[in-house]
Parts: structure tokens; C-alpha cells; sequence
């Protein structure tokens, strides 16, 4: 699916698209930090039927994890917000995710259930501002025994996730 967004601010026009990848329906104007602009919340799906690179482990798309990220109208245009930008926001999404994670692993033979949750509180740890080492203690900290000698290919990945993802393309 692709967004196509035209904007007019004052004098300025915009037009841009935005990849939404697997997403249908999941687009939504949220006002993120409490400001009056409001912000597009998104899904990123990069990593979608994830597998560690060399790895037998792989999650189906019912157990991908999809993180929201936003999409932020600045200087008259639309662009994906940085990292730590919306420090508040991300930090609420990172609670849900642990919490998700360590009640998924209280429960027998779930372990596919409980590495798509380590996998989200990871990415919004990075993206609330933190450090790729603090994500990776929480990844750690998270991931089921099965997936724990994938833990260095898996903080990689998902760093390059978050740094990578840039969904909005510029048409004019």
C-alpha cells in the first residue's frame, strides 16, 4: 500500500508518498508529544517474517512484529521522525511491549510468542532515545532461550531498522 499525501500550508504545497508496506487501513493523525501538530502514526514492517541471518528461527507474518513509527510535517514537508524525538511516546510503547513479552513468557511453549515482543521493546527502546547497548541489554533481557546466540544479529538488525527506515519519498 502506498499513502499519497498533498499538502498546503499557507503557500507552500507539498505532494509525497509513503510506503506502508503490509499495512491496509493502519494510518492515523495522533497528536504524539502533547504540541498542537499532529503527527501520522505508521506501521513499520521491516521486519516481517524476520529471521536472523544464518538462523533456522523465523517468525510468520502473524507473529512479525509491526512498530508504529510517525511521520512528522516539518518545514513544510513530511518526513519520519528521529530517533529520541518523541522520547514520551516511544517509552509508553516500550512498557506495553516488555510487559507483553514477560506474559508471554510466563506461559508454557510460547517462546514464538515471547521473541516478536523483545524484539518491539528493543526497537522503542532505540527509538526513545536510548543506546544501542541499552536495547541490546533489554533485548537480552527479553528474548526466549532458543533465540538468545541470535541476540547480536538481532540488536543489528533491528538498529538498522530504526535508523533505516525512511518510508516518505518527496514528489515535489
Amino acid at each position: 500500500m502506498t499513502l499519497i499525501i498533498a499538502t498546503s500550508c499557507n503557500s507552500q504545497r507539498d505532494l509525497a508518498t509513503v510506503d506502508l508496506a503490509h499495512s491496509a487501513d493502519e494510518v492515523k493523525f495522533i497528536n504524539a508529544d502533547g504540541r498542537a501538530d499532529k503527527e501520522m502514526q505508521v506501521i513499520d514492517w521491516q521486519l516481517a517474517y524476520y529471521s536472523p541471518a544464518n538462523s533456522d528461527l523465523q517468525l510468520s507474518f502473524a507473529d512479525s512484529p509491526g512498530m508504529d513509527r510517525l511521520i512528522v510535517f516539518d518545514g513544510g514537508r513530511w518526513r519520519v521522525d528521529h530517533i529520541g524525538e518523541f522520547s514520551r511516546y516511544y517509552e509508553a510503547r516500550f512498557d506495553k511491549s516488555r510487559e507483553a513479552a514477560l506474559r508471554a513468557a510466563g506461559k508454557k511453549n510460547r517462546e514464538d510468542r515471547v521473541a516478536p515482543w523483545a524484539i518491539q521493546a528493543a526497537y522503542y527502546s532505540l527509538m526513545s532515545g536510548k543506546s544501542v547497548e541499552q536495547a541490546r541489554e533489554v533485548l537480552v533481557s527479553l528474548l526466549p532461550p532458543s533465540w538468545q546466540p541470535e541476540s547480536a544479529a538481532v540488536i543489528e538488525d533491528i538498529r538498522r531498522a530504526v535508523v533505516e527506515y525512511d518510508p516518505v519519498e518527496q514528489i515535489r
